[in-house]
């Protein structure tokens, strides 16, 4: 179960990482 939960995290980890790079790079086009 600790596997499961430390992919989650890192799911977790890169959607929110990539949610702000992609607000950044829309707003740097802009």
């Amino acid at each position: 179960m600790d596997l499961i939960n430390d992919v989650s995290i890192i799911f977790f980890n890169y959607g929110y990482v990539l949610s702000v790079y992609l607000k950044i790079k829309n707003y740097k086009n802009k």
